[in-house]
């Protein structure tokens, strides 16, 4: 693993292949300050959407999530998995447990809370994990143009800090 440049509140982790020195998984760790309500709100109003977005469905989806999320943690500082991300060919191997795994122990170190969102493919990763899911997001996707049946779903996932021996 290779920790890459960021804030300091940030951590970016990087896996390469060996034998190719090709990046094949990586991650972003975010450690969160608790906000107030009106600081949550303000976040929600000045987030960035990108002009080619449907804002609506953003808001549908991970607007949704953001005040889910703003609920659950308030004022709470916490560890926050932002982004996991494994190559299709390097997925089931490891890699994503080994960047889970690199998280929950610093925010156990740290005494905080981690949380993150997953998809329903996802999910059994962080379960292993001790996240537990607090909430969901189920948008129909049809509603917006999206095929029948075609939904987006993430579950809101929650870790209490473990004790370090």
């Amino acid at each position: 693993m290779i920790p890459m440049l960021g804030e300091s509140k940030n951590t970016y982790l990087l896996v390469t292949d060996e034998t190719t020195n090709q990046p094949v998984a990586y991650t972003w760790w975010a450690h969160n300050k608790g906000q107030t309500k009106a600081q949550w709100e303000e976040g929600y109003a000045n987030r960035y959407r990108p002009p080619t977005m449907n804002g609506a469905l953003m808001d549908a989806t991970g607007g949704a999530r953001y005040l889910k999320r703003a609920e659950l943690l308030g004022e709470k500082d916490f560890f926050h998995l932002k982004e996991l991300y494994v190559l299709p060919k390097y997925q089931r191997q490891g890699l994503g447990g080994l960047l889970v795994g690199w998280g929950v122990r610093k925010a156990d170190e740290l005494g905080l809370p981690a949380y993150t969102e997953a998809s329903p493919e996802g999910l059994g990763l962080y379960l292993k994990h001790g996240f537990q899911e607090v909430d969901r997001v189920t948008v129909d996707l049809e509603e917006w143009g999206g095929p029948k049946g075609d939904f987006s779903s993430y579950g809101l996932l929650y870790r209490e800090p473990q004790p370090v021996y």
